[in-house]
């Protein structure tokens, strides 16, 4: 009898501290979802006579740079130059990239130590502007990229500016669009955050600073990753001047990782960055997404039905930012892989969160241990 009436204590106790958690974590949820609700977009019809530089760092490329600098050759600013940095490729990237210097795109060649955040380093070095946009040499940008990323930065004096990013899928039923789902999710949070004073989550893939902040801020030199993640950070722990551009406009298409090996060695490689995260906020965040889908999947072990009243409260907030954010690109059908993505997401991001304390990665080729 006595154990008996331990058990039904302890069986007590937890559900409150679910309830707890799953309160928290809705609470969150809301509050990104006001945010995205309330997504500013800057405009500049003038002044593109101001310098920019847009720099990219690539390795192992040939398949995409043809694409990228074809949407870069054709933005409507008239002033900005393009600088790409070759970080040791392997493959016949430096070759592709040959044929478009008649074309005004400078390239270089990464003379410090292997990895993004050093070519990055070695193009803004050689800028003609203080006003750097980045993206990635896999994603394809509409026209009016830099003119509403330097929107923000012309007319609200942005240090930073925070651009969206989406993944191209060609069908609604496939990988691809499953993966642009997920990958929704982690924007609409992000950008939902930021706009409510609270940013956590930046995008290499496109992305906006003044020289100064890259040149001050620690970004984690010795992490081969993290590049957008920890200047943002770093702004924010400067009282630098930060500002979203959610425009369509300005929003930048990247391919989908096309493999679920190559998808979980990219989460793994994110997921890694949380030991050198200073920012409390981004701890608060990420260690509450981790213990609500741990207890969902405690849940789901232990008791079906109370499973089904934790995971409605979480699905049920989750469409609504998503919802909300999808409708605002034009991305709503995705939804019609919500439900499969809120279960995978369960195993996804326990198995994530625990494997990158303890296991390395590969990237471009390269392989990082822990």
């Amino acid at each position: 009898m006595v154990g008996h009436f331990f058990y039904i204590c302890r069986m007590i106790a937890l559900w409150y501290i679910a309830l707890l958690v799953f309160a928290i974590y809705a609470c969150l949820v809301l509050f990104f979802f006001i945010g995205v609700l309330r997504l500013p977009q800057y405009n500049v019809s003038e002044n593109g006579n101001v310098r920019v530089s847009v720099v990219i760092a690539v390795r192992n490329e040939e398949e995409n740079i043809e694409l990228l600098l074809k949407s870069l050759l054709c933005q409507d600013w008239s002033d900005y130059e393009i600088i790409i940095v070759d970080d040791y490729s392997t493959d016949r990237t430096w070759g592709w990239l040959q044929s478009f210097v008649n074309e005004g795109v400078k390239i270089l060649k990464n003379s410090q130590a292997p990895g993004k955040k050093f070519a990055l380093s070695e193009g803004i070095a050689h800028a003609q502007s203080d006003y750097i946009l980045v993206t990635d040499a896999d994603c394809q940008l509409p026209r009016t990229w830099i003119r509403e990323m330097m929107g923000p930065m012309i007319g609200a004096g942005a240090q930073l500016v925070l651009g969206n990013v989406m993944i191209h899928y060609e069908r609604v039923l496939s990988w691809q669009a499953l993966e642009s789902l997920e990958f929704a999710s982690l924007l609409a949070s992000g950008l939902g955050s930021a706009r409510q004073g609270k940013p956590f989550m930046a995008n290499g893939a496109n992305i906006g600073f003044v020289r100064s902040l890259w040149q001050e801020a620690n970004i984690h030199t010795d992490h081969p990753s993290g590049d957008d993640v920890f200047l943002l950070h770093e702004a924010r722990r400067m009282g630098r001047k930060i500002v979203l551009q959610a425009s369509v406009g300005a929003t930048v298409w990247t391919r989908a990782q096309g493999s679920l090996k190559s998808f979980f060695s990219q989460r793994i490689r994110w997921a890694s960055k949380t030991g050198y995260y200073n920012d409390r906020w981004t701890q608060f965040v990420a260690v509450t997404v981790f213990i609500t889908n741990f207890l969902l999947l405690g849940w789901m072990a232990m008791d079906v039905r109370q499973f089904l009243v934790f995971f409605g409260i979480k699905t049920a907030v989750d469409f609504l930012l998503l919802w909300v954010y999808l409708g605002r690109y034009g991305q709503k059908k995705l939804l019609v892989w919500f439900l499969v993505e809120e279960i995978l997401y369960i195993f996804y991001a326990v198995s994530i969160g625990i494997l990158s304390q303890f296991i390395g990665f590969e990237w471009k080729g390269r392989r990082y241990r822990k």
